[in-house]
């Protein structure tokens, strides 16, 4: 019932890495398998893993479904405008935005509880800036490994 799996899919090519990845994710969802992988391609894991456990230096840093696990990173957008941006970032700050890494044109902001993308556009109409891009951010299994490890 339970397969322990060590770096399955080292040392194969990227045919034999799909069929080996397509083989688990039968043999766990058709056929009831569960799977413990041990694995530095995070990749593998988010596409056959509905779970993960983090060590880190021998100690478990985070566990959990990964869905559960990603939901601190909701709220996060990338931005891209056309126009003067200062007037614009201020406002976001003042709206409770943190403004991670911003440019001339373009940041990464995280926004507070109950924010409403609307409410980019509005801050933008007010300060005279055209938002090109408002795309929220998308956590890969690595990022997250690398915020859990940092923040524990």
């Amino acid at each position: 019932q339970l397969l322990l799996l060590d770096e399955p899919t080292a040392g194969l090519d990227p045919a034999g890495r799909d069929a080996m990845l397509g083989l688990l994710q039968q043999l766990a969802r058709r056929h009831g398998k569960s799977l413990l992988l041990s694995t530095h391609l995070l990749g593998d894991v988010d596409r056959v893993c509905d779970h993960v456990l983090i060590v880190h230096r021998g100690a478990v840093r985070g566990a959990g479904p990964i869905g559960e696990l990603r939901e601190h990173f909701r709220g996060r957008y990338r931005l891209a405008w056309r126009g003067t941006g200062t007037a614009f970032l201020d406002g976001l700050r003042a709206a409770g935005v943190a403004i991670d890494d911003s440019g001339t044109d373009s940041a990464n902001v995280g926004t507070p509880p109950a924010w409403q993308v609307r409410q980019f556009y509005e801050i933008s109409a007010r300060c005279q800036v055209t938002l090109r891009d408002v795309v929220p951010a998308e956590e890969d299994l690595e990022d997250l490994y690398h915020r859990v490890i940092e923040t524990v």
